[in-house]
């Protein structure tokens, strides 16, 4: 929230309501001007089931005219007996056939308690099937610390799997602290590094992999590649800025973002693959890829 001579500017403000330790609501409010008050922008909505664990989550905008709450799109979660995820499908809300309607989904594949594939896919209403998108291998060492992650696009119309980039991790010896992390992208039919950083530890020490891990499973970046714009669609409270970086590590553009939808705009980037930083207050942080065309 930002107060600049006696007036609220540019501001927000986040409404937080809990049942117990559980985020059951989340409401932004952006500050209007012309009525010196807040204004409710987005909710979002959480349900919880027998084992705690998140069960649906509803986006909703606020209809000014109308004065109630619209629905945007939900996510359902299913979970392994262990209580890992095996599944995130979401619904869309279309106001032409006045309800939801199926949209996307992920499923999470496991090897000895480890997450070693997410596989990702939309839905097509032509031929009322599952199309895959994109996939991610995950590779460990003998600690079960993950050094390594390999994103994969489905070309469709070649029926086969395209690299697209990689995430490669070290770690400070046993500890779940990582020494190094890099980004490399397939380009020209080999890798290229696409961005590097060393990590040093202090008082304030960054993100562990198991958060990193939890957060990327709320993130989805799309339509990728984008013309225009894109949406970075959030569905967790610990992510609440993005920064935007060419590979040459020159940071364009920031800003916040909360839960649900967040546009961005690229009309002024060149064509090319740029990294999107996602952060938040506990100092989680995830990067995406996004082309540009």
């Amino acid at each position: 929230m930002k107060y600049v001579s006696g007036n609220y500017r540019g501001s927000s403000k986040l409404l937080y309501f809990y049942n117990g330790t559980n985020l059951t609501e989340y409401i932004t409010q952006q500050w209007k001007t012309h009525l010196s008050a807040f204004r409710n922008t987005s909710r979002n909505v959480y349900n919880y089931n027998t084992i705690n664990k998140t069960d649906t989550f509803f986006a909703q905008t606020w209809d000014t005219v109308s004065t109630i709450w619209r629905p945007s799109n939900f996510t359902k979660y299913f979970y392994n007996i262990d209580s890992t995820t095996s599944n995130a499908t979401t619904y869309k809300y279309f106001t032409h056939l006045g309800g939801y309607r199926v949209y996307s989904k992920s499923d999470y594949a496991y090897s000895g308690g480890l997450l070693n594939l997410t596989m990702s896919y939309n839905w097509d209403t032509l031929t009322t099937t599952w199309i895959k998108t994109s996939r991610k291998t995950y590779t460990y060492n003998g600690l079960s610390q993950k050094t390594a992650d390999l994103s994969e696009a489905w070309d469709n119309i070649n029926s086969t799997w395209k690299n697209s980039y990689k995430d490669e991790y070290t770690y400070n010896g046993s500890s779940n602290e990582w020494a190094s992390y890099v980004l490399m992208y397939w380009q020209s039919g080999d890798w290229s590094v696409g961005f590097k950083s060393d990590y040093f530890y202090g008082c304030a020490t960054p993100s562990t992999v198991d958060e990193i891990s939890e957060a990327e499973k709320y993130v989805n970046v799309y339509p990728n590649p984008a013309q225009g714009n894109f949406t970075i669609e959030i569905s967790s409270a610990a992510l609440n800025r993005y920064n935007m970086i060419d590979l040459a590590g020159r940071k364009l553009q920031s800003g916040n973002i909360e839960i649900g939808n967040n546009q961005v705009s690229v009309n002024e980037l060149p064509k090319g693959i740029y990294l999107i930083q996602l952060q938040g207050s506990q100092g989680v942080v995830v990067v995406k890829k996004v082309v540009v065309e």
